[in-house]
């Protein structure tokens, strides 16, 4: 692939292809541990009722309302329909943070955002894993089974997040310097993603434990300071890399005739979003806000 200015070459660039490799086990970890380990726990218990009520039955709301959308506009197959929802109805917060930031937004409404795109993921993958199997037909669907799969693929996240936690928090308190603590934090995330996969639990749920954990317990109660501002800063450039490798190679990666081929329901697919979106923020934000002495506004 060239990339040129008014024509020129400028440079040949390798087609690059986006692969589940690739965004899962490269870069998904990464994002995942920097965001959780930089998160305070008593901020997010302090918001754990709307960041519950979004990152789980929200996810699930807003996939069925995506799918029943594409259906009837643009006659997707149902099945289709369903695992498109479930991809796209987990929110990715890097954008919608840096404008909260330079709008002055306040803390909490940040916080609720970034708790919900940490643990959403983790819901959003676990019901798309389960769509995928019965659309290959790999297994029969029924509620009772799919609803005891995913609690137990979600659950077994967790108590992998903790574990893994718990034994890397120790070790990082055991020792004082920061690049041996680097060098921790990478395997704890990347080790518990890899091992959850093979164990067959929630990978995203078990980094995002983790690196709560640690960020919680280890880096804010057992590191010097100056160790816990390099883990800060080392974590944040490495999401940084990371998150401008995924927007450049899909930028690589889109065939902008193909695109151009699909405008209608690529169009049709973005109001479904956003419709869905709507209708998901506003009852569940109602919902959440009953009985808190701290509800957000309209």
């Amino acid at each position: 692939m060239a990339v040129g200015i008014f024509g020129t070459t400028v440079v040949e660039i390798p087609r690059v292809t986006l692969t589940r490799h690739l965004i899962l086990v490269t870069f998904l970890p990464g994002l995942l541990f920097d965001a959780a380990f930089k998160l305070d726990l008593q901020e997010l218990r302090d918001n754990v009722r709307p960041i519950a009520i979004l990152a789980a039955p929200g996810i699930l709301i807003s996939a069925t309302i995506v799918t029943v959308i594409l259906v009837v506009l643009i006659k997707l197959p149902i099945g289709l329909a369903l695992l498109f929802g479930a991809l796209i109805s987990a929110t990715d917060p890097i954008a919608v943070l840096a404008i909260f930031k330079e709008l002055g937004v306040p803390k909490r409404l940040g916080t609720i955002v970034e708790g919900e795109s940490l643990f959403n993921d983790g819901t959003a993958l676990v019901f798309f894993e389960i769509v995928l199997a019965v659309v290959l037909g790999h297994e029969e669907f029924t509620i009772a089974g799919s609803i005891a799969q995913f609690f137990v693929v979600v659950a077994g996240g967790i108590v992998m997040g903790l574990v893994a936690g718990l034994l890397f928090a120790q070790m990082m308190r055991r020792t004082q310097d920061p690049f041996i603590d680097m060098a921790l934090t990478m395997v704890l995330a990347y080790g518990t993603f890899l091992i959850a996969e093979e164990l067959g639990v929630s990978p995203v749920i078990a980094v995002v434990v983790a690196g709560l954990y640690v960020g919680n317990f280890a880096a804010r109660g057992g590191l010097a300071a100056s160790t816990r501002l390099t883990l800060n800063e080392f974590w944040e450039y490495l999401a940084f890399l990371i998150n401008s490798a995924i927007f450049l190679i899909i930028g690589l990666d889109v065939d902008l005739r193909l695109l151009a081929a699909n405008a209608t329901p690529v169009a049709v697919a973005i109001l479904a979003m956003l419709v869905a979106r709507l209708l998901v923020i506003y009852p569940l934000g109602f919902i959440a806000n009953r009985r808190s002495r701290r509800g957000l506004p309209l």
